[in-house]
């Protein structure tokens, strides 16, 4: 999914007063489109940070309810790294010219935020700018998908019918992953049925699911079938879908009131359909089903680490055009254990971490939030609460029993002198001249590292650091006014238990950087497996690695130094059944990582 890189103008001022898209303070915009945002800064040089939030909760203003789903900063008079017409850049003042004035435009295609080719739904954005000063400005943007347009190889596209009329299907989403990325990408049906979804590269892709969210039409979900798609050109896949011939109707609740937006699904006891539906804004549902194709199991998609269900699930015969109301109640579960996750000092709050509270009523989990802060509901009982990563923590977990009131305070820090990951390098001339005062900025490229946007200046020898960063993807470039102005990135996957290096050498057009030889993860076969399975890499030459695999709680199963072509064998025997993930490293600072499961 393409970053949100954004545009600001600024005059300066004693503090930051607007923020614009598109020239005011709101606007709606098509995609694809180039959008312009600008907003001023209290003093020329200035660093703003941007928190971006997605309307989560559909109540068409900023509340507790959004989601952040970026963070990024820029500089004043720090261009743009990167190429902007790509997926992925750095964001920056393209009016870099003018001292306390940031502008800069970002384009918006078919595949930003999930948007799909001929889907119908708008998006409503907030932006929030804060300058140094700690002045602040905001403004919104809504982003409406576009009709869809010609056609960008590679994709896979089709005709989903009716397999009694034989006429196409409106509004049926495809969902398309890739095996290796684990990536989803969709297409959306039109009104002839053709849905067409947009892929990054050639290769093997796996059909998840045919989905019809009306419930008129069975839909297919774990398709699993593998479509193979040259580089530079298309393939087909078409799907029938049977239609439904009565309905099955009810409302999803919670104190009194609808919940829109949950899934809603059913399928009979012989498993030969599957329906599946989403709540209206006031919580009603319709799901298709066959008079006397029953009895049917129908259930609630919901949030089970905040919610219980009740019932849990309805058995339900169909003898007519319509049965029902069948209604479900989510009920908020009554207690609740919080607290925050911090750095080793303290105070440095780490996002984005999962929080298990485990006891003998069930396992409850939540995700820190950008400030480090966790909330988990749990029914009373006693727990162990505890990180779910690799890291040691101080304390290692509580034990605490939940009645009838909150428990707070419960609050980790990850334990002082543990290595976290640090990213260091070198800025100098082609002819080995290090370069003072470059500004060196890593921008995340992760859904679940979205805070740690940074900047550094090098040092007269041409040295930066970046420590104690964590987990996710990143990018990192560099710029110095006197040596151009279109520098290349070093993308680099940051783990746990590893340093990484991105050195850039200054040439008089720009800073290139200097790459290290990569390799790519072309799959696990077989994957499940046991005990054996190979893990397919693309190396032209063979290149010592280092290959660490870990079990779903962390632990180190397996570490060790290979010479390897392009495979590297794994041996589990002496393993039990699971998930494990590995990761290979080169000698390069070139790392990957995947995940394998084990079944004996």
């Amino acid at each position: 999914m393409k970053r949100l890189y954004f545009i600001f103008l600024a005059v300066p001022l004693f503090a930051i007063t607007y923020l614009h898209v598109g020239g005011s303070p709101s606007g709606e915009f098509e995609v694809p489109a180039s959008i312009n945002l600008t907003c001023d800064v209290s003093e020329p040089g200035n660093v703003v940070m941007f928190h971006v939030y997605s309307d989560q909760d559909g109540d068409e203003e900023r509340s507790e309810g959004d989601m952040l789903v970026h963070v990024f900063g820029m500089i004043d008079g720090v261009p743009t790294i990167g190429d902007p017409t790509e997926d992925e850049y750095i964001a920056g003042d393209d009016d870099s010219l003018v001292n306390g004035l940031m502008s800069h435009t970002a384009f918006f295609g078919d595949e930003d935020f999930m948007f799909a080719p001929g889907f119908d739904e708008n998006m409503r954005m907030f932006i929030e700018a804060t300058d140094m000063d700690g002045s602040s400005a905001s403004c919104e943007m809504i982003l409406i998908p576009g009709e869809i347009g010609e056609a960008s190889l590679p994709y896979i596209s089709g005709y989903i019918t009716d397999e009694v009329s034989g006429s196409g299907i409106e509004d049926i989403y495809i969902l398309v992953e890739d095996p290796i990325s684990e990536m989803e990408y969709m297409g959306k049906t039109d009104s002839d049925g053709y849905y067409r979804a947009d892929l990054p590269d050639g290769g093997r892709y796996i059909l998840s699911g045919v989905l019809d969210l009306s419930g008129n039409y069975s839909s297919l979900a774990d398709v699993g079938d593998t479509v193979f798609v040259e580089e530079g050109d298309s393939s087909v896949y078409d799907a029938v879908l049977h239609p439904f011939d009565a309905s099955i109707t009810g409302r999803v609740t919670s104190e009194g009131e609808g919940i829109p937006g949950l899934i809603v699904y059913s399928t009979p006891m012989t498993y030969l359909t599957f329906a599946v539906g989403m709540t209206d804004e006031d919580g009603y549902y319709t799901l298709g089903a066959d008079i006397g194709g029953g009895p049917y199991i129908m259930g609630v998609s919901f949030d089970s680490d905040k919610y219980t269900c009740s019932p849990e699930y309805a058995m339900v015969d169909v003898d007519a055009e319509e049965v029902g109301p069948y209604d479900f109640e989510l009920t908020l579960l009554p207690n609740y254990v919080e607290g925050f996750l911090y750095r080793a000092d303290g105070e440095t709050p780490i996002p984005g971490a999962r929080i298990s509270a485990l006891g003998d009523e069930g396992v409850y989990s939540a995700t820190t939030k950008e400030n480090g802060h966790y909330r988990i509901f749990v029914v009373p009982g006693t727990y162990i609460i505890r990180p779910d990563f690799a890291l040691t923590v101080l304390p290692e977990n509580y034990r605490v029993t939940a009645g009838d009131s909150a428990i707070t305070g419960l609050d980790f820090a990850v334990e002082a002198g543990l290595d976290l990951p640090d990213l260091s390098g070198n800025v100098s001339t082609d002819g080995g001249e290090p370069i003072e005062n470059a500004y060196v900025i890593l921008q995340p490229q992760d859904d679940f590292n979205i805070i740690e946007w940074r900047y550094t200046m090098t040092d007269a020898s041409g040295d930066y650091t970046f420590a104690d960063l964590l987990p996710g993807y990143v990018n990192v470039g560099t710029y110095k006014e006197t040596f151009g102005t279109a520098p290349e990135l070093a993308a680099l996957d940051i783990v746990f238990g590893s340093d990484y290096t991105a050195n850039f050498t200054a040439m008089l057009d720009g800073i290139m950087e200097k790459v290290a030889r990569s390799f790519e993860i072309l799959g696990v076969y077989p994957n499940p497996f046991n005990p054996t399975t190979s893990i397919e890499l693309s190396l032209e030459t063979p290149t010592e690695i280092e290959l660490t695999i870990f079990d779903i709680k962390g632990k180190i199963v397996l570490q060790e130094t290979r010479l390897v072509s392009n495979n590297v064998k794994i041996e589990a025997a002496n393993l039990p059944s699971g998930t494990y993930m590995y990761n290979i490293n080169t000698k390069d600072g070139v790392r990957k990582s995947g995940t394998m499961t084990l079944i004996k």
